[in-house]
């Protein structure tokens, strides 16, 4: 019985191995002789197939019942398809397929400049460049933009408040967008102007028209967008800007600094600035008391890309103390009067005349403050 046994056993494994065969190959360009990767090979008349892989070589199990009269079929993206006999005494085959010219169609890429589609686009967009920006020499960034953009006006209720304004709409009706962030503080009142550092504008859009469908109600009349100077460069090294301003009329001085560090998958921006001006002078009153404004404001933003996408985090503040004009005046030399007390202690008809010392001075007798701090985190995924 042990023998029967045994002898059973190596039967029935030479039955199991006579049932398949294994053959091997590698599939080649016949002009270049280079491997064909993604190759598909199947046995025709059957289910079974398999892949080349990335050195052409492949690896298939055809049945014994197959394997004496079997073909297989041998076909790639850009090649003609080709069929090889199976043959019982050979395990290996060395295939070459033919280049098929024509095969792919041309890969046509069209490329248009971003002025083609503001043209094409049916919502007119003013672009204000960098070069125009620092060739205006104005109190804030809605003037700057005001004066170089047809259709936009400013608004000013104050030496440094400005409101953008598009065909006659303002406040809530005009969306302005820091970075892609909405900035709501110009819409609250008259004494609230838009809390952006001027010196920290690389450029800006503006769209004319309703764009309420895109970017909600407060667009109706249209959308000023301001985007920060951010690195361009990926050569790891740190460059820096600096600017200076000087305005004779109310004796503004005004100074910033850059800071720009660009490499392959980091970049950073640290930026600062400050401002003051003292009262403006107009031809009818000469210096008008307390229009002066002082300004501060720094900036920071840190960019990281990689291959899913990109983060960004930008942090900003925006400190402005800005003199409020009430305009009192003494009655028979008509010179501007100033406020010295509060409340029912206040006579308007006896306050006390500003002197002309007081009228050249950068020092604010009374004003409100307009700050604001931005700290958001912007991250894009790129799938």
């Amino acid at each position: 019985m042990y023998h029967l046994y045994i002898s059973v056993m190596v039967i029935t494994g030479l039955d199991l191995s006579a049932q398949n065969k294994t053959i091997t190959g590698t599939v080649r360009d016949a002009v270049t002789l280079q491997p064909v990767i993604s190759n598909s090979i199947s046995l025709l008349g059957s289910t079974r197939g398999t892949t080349g892989n990335s050195d052409g070589k492949f690896i298939l199990a055809i049945p014994s019942y197959i394997a004496p009269s079997g073909r297989i079929a041998v076909s790639s993206l850009g090649y003609a398809s080709d069929t090889i006999q199976i043959s019982s005494s050979k395990n290996h085959f060395d295939i070459l397929l033919r280049p098929m010219a024509g095969a792919l169609g041309d890969v046509v890429v069209t490329g248009v400049s971003k002025a083609t589609l503001i043209r094409e686009n049916p919502v007119p967009v003013s672009v204000v460049s960098t070069k125009k920006i620092e060739q205006s020499a104005e109190n804030n960034i809605i003037d700057v933009f005001a004066k170089n953009v047809p259709g936009l006006n400013a608004v000013k209720t104050g030496p440094n408040i400005s409101k953008p304004f598009i065909r006659g709409l303002g406040y809530n009706r005009v969306l302005t967008l820091y970075d892609g962030v909405r900035q709501e503080g110009q819409q609250w009142g008259d004494e609230h102007g838009l809390e952006v550092d001027a010196f920290n504008i690389e450029k800006g859009e503006v769209i004319k028209g309703p764009s309420s469908l895109i970017y909600g109600s407060d667009a109706m009349a249209g959308v000023v967008s301001l985007l920060p100077a951010m690195p361009q460069h990926t050569d790891k090294k740190v460059r820096g800007k600096y600017f200076s301003e000087h305005q004779t009329n109310n004796g503004l001085y005004g100074n910033g600094l850059r800071l720009t560090y660009g490499g392959s998958s980091w970049s950073m921006a640290l930026r600062g600035s400050y401002r003051i001006a003292k009262n403006y002078t107009n031809s009818i009153d000469g210096r008008v008391y307390n229009t002066g404004f002082r300004e501060t404001n720094a900036s920071a933003s840190i960019k990281h890309i990689n291959d899913k996408g990109s983060s960004v985090l930008n942090f900003t503040i925006y400190d402005n103390l800005q003199g409020v004009p009430d305009g009192s005046r003494d009655s028979l030399t008509r010179k501007f009067t100033k406020q010295i007390f509060e409340g029912n202690a206040d006579d308007v008809t006896n306050r006390p005349v500003v002197n002309q010392q007081e009228l050249n001075s950068y020092k604010l007798a009374f004003c409100i403050n307009t700050s604001n701090t931005i700290d958001y985190t912007q991250i894009i995924i790129i799938n």
